[in-house]
């Protein structure tokens, strides 16, 4: 599925943002919509905005107890990768149509490590110079790992008379279950506790047949 950036006219008489707000329920003051940004061709849970400011921050987004896991992958072709709870996750970025459509264009994410399923909440974030709009992805499952999926982004407001451009893109991350796995058997502990068993278990044997 390809995202698809709306087309504005430039207005000499361009009404300041409103206060950022949630797309649920609808509609947002902004104009904004979950189908805004998708990922495995599934619209976000939810998204928060716009919010009038050149950075973002775990703080701004919209959206409580996310902490920053990609953060300012810069398009066009561009990547980052982290590490969390045990998984390595990398963010890449491209333009639609660069460098005539900096207002939509496609993502990926890819992971190795971990035991599937990995369950994780996940905040998008798309800023602009000026501005910056959150989307909320809620319980994604990751199915197997490694993997990877990809998405669509498209900016869809205007702001003081201009179209924003991505500049960054970020990811925060929330809720990870089941990404770190097991910890590994202390070996030389275990065959230490195996002969101690061992141990007591022919002591008692011996006061056994030593009452017979």
């Amino acid at each position: 599925m390809i995202g698809i950036a709306l087309t504005f006219s430039a207005s000499a008489h361009a009404a300041p943002l409103p206060a950022p707000a949630n797309c649920l329920p609808p509609p947002n003051p902004a104009d904004l919509s979950v189908s805004d940004v998708t990922f495995a061709a599934i619209n976000a849970s939810d998204c928060y905005g716009v919010v009038q400011a050149s950075s973002n921050s775990a703080s701004t987004i919209g959206f409580d107890g996310f902490t920053p896991l990609l953060v300012d992958a810069v398009p066009d072709g561009a990547t980052v990768t982290n590490t969390v709870d045990g998984v390595t996750f990398t963010l890449g970025v491209t333009y639609l149509q660069n460098p005539l459509d900096q207002t939509a264009g496609n993502w990926s994410l890819t992971w190795i490590g971990g035991s599937a399923p990995i369950t994780l909440d996940i905040v998008a974030v798309l800023q602009s110079p000026s501005t910056f709009v959150s989307y909320l992805f809620s319980d994604l499952v990751l199915a197997t790992t490694p993997g990877s999926g990809t998405g669509t982004w498209a900016i869809n407001y205007q702001f003081n008379e201009d179209i924003p451009i991505l500049s960054t893109f970020s990811i925060y991350v929330s809720g990870i279950s089941g990404a770190t796995p097991p910890a590994p058997v202390d070996e030389p502990a275990s065959v230490a506790l195996l002969g101690v068993a061992a141990l007591g278990l022919g002591v008692l044997l011996r006061r056994r047949l030593a009452r017979a």
